[in-house]
């Protein structure tokens, strides 16, 4: 979603700059803007675009949650299964058996700090909840809990002609 070339850092800037002029767009013409952060995009920007996507009501940041439009439900999940190259941000392993592939030097993960270096890249991912585990809790979730918010669900915007 976020631009990729040169100083991965300068996300930000894209973000409050841009991205909140894209949204109110959209939000003004009361059309629901699905979205989430992909794999190249840095996660210690998750906040500010949370934030970002929260100062409208039709921009939703579906990653990690749910969703439902008129009889459309959706599930957003941004976590990738590993890949060999070092930005980690969202990469998780899919099963607890999982087989790492070769990497393309050691994993990097981003920091208020910068991208910190993670000497044991297989061990962290092993620490992390599998993309299984959090498939079942969505799963669950969005099948079986009875509770569900009725105000984001309705469809209405009355500045709309």
């Amino acid at each position: 979603m976020l631009p990729k070339s040169g100083d991965l850092f300068t996300q930000k800037d894209f973000i409050t700059k841009y991205l909140s002029k894209h949204f109110e767009k959209f939000n003004n013409a009361c059309i629901y803007y699905l979205c989430f952060f992909g794999n190249d995009d840095l996660k210690i920007f998750d906040k500010l675009f949370e934030d970002t996507c929260n100062k409208f009501r039709f921009i939703i940041n579906l990653a990690q949650k749910r969703f439902k439009v008129s009889d459309y439900g959706f599930i957003g999940m941004n976590w990738v299964v590993d890949y060999p190259f070092r930005l980690k941000d969202r990469c998780r392993i899919d099963t607890k058996d999982y087989i790492f592939q070769e990497q393309y030097g050691t994993g990097l993960i981003s920091t208020p700090n910068g991208l910190q270096e993670l000497e044991d890249w297989f061990s962290y991912a092993r620490g992390l909840p599998t993309i299984e585990d959090k498939l079942k809790l969505y799963y669950y979730d969005f099948y079986f809990k009875k509770h569900i918010d009725k105000l984001k669900n309705t469809i209405s915007c009355t500045n709309h002609i």
